[in-house]
């Protein structure tokens, strides 16, 4: 997988939490988004982007109006700088049976790792592939 390449957004919950008392479905979506938007900025070539999710964490969370806020401010922020929006499709999978998502649990935990514990044995091991590494405001 020469070609893999990572993207990540981190929140620091003190910094975050009072905006979102009672609403952690709404901080898991603007992460998602400000993570996709930083995708975009990133790459402004792409014509589509294929999301994963593992069912049992987010699968209540999921849903249309998940789908309609992510639409929304994908266009929104496309619209803002003048490109074309990329399409956008949302899948969700059982973690235990794909192996995309397996990896992608491993370099959440070594990111979460580093940054909660000052332990960077893991991300050391993949940092050469983080090519968006963003902090959420």
């Amino acid at each position: 997988m020469d070609d893999a390449r990572i993207a990540s957004i981190t929140a620091e919950k003190k910094r975050v939490a009072g905006r979102y008392i009672g609403r952690g479905d709404m901080l898991y979506y603007d992460l998602v988004g400000e993570l996709v938007m930083g995708l975009i900025l990133h790459d402004r070539s792409f014509d589509s982007i294929d999301i994963a999710f593992d069912d049992r964490p987010c699968g209540s969370l999921l849903g249309r109006r998940f789908t309609t806020y992510l639409g929304v401010k994908i266009d929104q922020g496309c619209r803002d700088m003048a490109i074309i929006a990329p399409n956008v499709r949302l899948s969700i999978f059982d973690s235990m049976n794909c192996r995309g998502l397996q990896v992608a649990d491993f370099v959440a935990g070594a990111i979460r790792r580093r940054y909660e514990h000052g332990d960077s044995t893991y991300y050391d091991m993949i940092a050469t592939k983080i090519a968006i590494e963003k902090k959420f405001p």
